[in-house]
């Protein structure tokens, strides 16, 4: 049975290549097990990709029980790795899930870095894991707190969950809430 809607199983990393904005709703689970680059296509701007899924509801591998995981990146998350694509080119990626967020890095590939620059996460639980201790490579997300239009106008209506005047929203943004372990 299928355990999620979406299961990537790659042997090399996942290129998605973004233009514009493109919305990707899954309604039961999405789990990549390769890397996923995500990178602009073409020459245009203001580039957004959203991905937006629920719990799988079905994912258990025992010991483990995933049923509430909505969206997995198995092997890290590169958004925009190339430093020369100037700031309004770069792809925003939004991850919106009611369910638990997870990005780590666990399989051979897990040795390598991961540069997530525009990152927006709207989930009812995050877990991140970055690359082995050994392997002097980290885990980079970053977010610009001010000057991205785009993020103000998706974030200040009722797009997205728990920012607009809509009723019934549980998130709350609460600023200055990541802390290293």
């Amino acid at each position: 049975s299928r355990q999620m809607d979406f299961f990537e199983k790659a042997p090399v990393a996942t290129e998605l290549q973004v233009r514009g904005t493109c919305i990707w709703v899954v309604p039961a689970g999405i789990r990549f097990d390769s890397k996923v680059r995500v990178t602009p296509y073409g020459s245009g701007s203001n580039n957004d990709l959203v991905i937006v899924s629920g719990p799988s509801g079905r994912l258990v591998q025992p010991p483990d029980d995933y049923r509430d995981v909505g969206i997995w990146f198995f092997n890290g998350l590169d958004i925009d790795p190339d430093e020369s694509t100037s700031a309004d080119k770069r792809v925003r990626v939004w991850l919106v899930t009611d369910g638990q967020l997870r990005v780590e890095h666990f399989g051979a590939s897990s040795n390598e870095g991961s540069d997530a620059r525009g990152l927006n996460i709207f989930a009812d639980g995050v877990f991140l894991m970055g690359p082995r201790l050994s392997s002097g490579e980290e885990l980079h997300m970053r977010y610009r707190l001010t000057g991205d239009a785009r993020v103000d106008d998706m974030t200040a209506g009722d797009e997205l969950p728990g920012f607009g005047g809509g009723s019934g929203l549980t998130f709350t943004l609460v600023a200055g809430s990541w802390r290293e372990y």
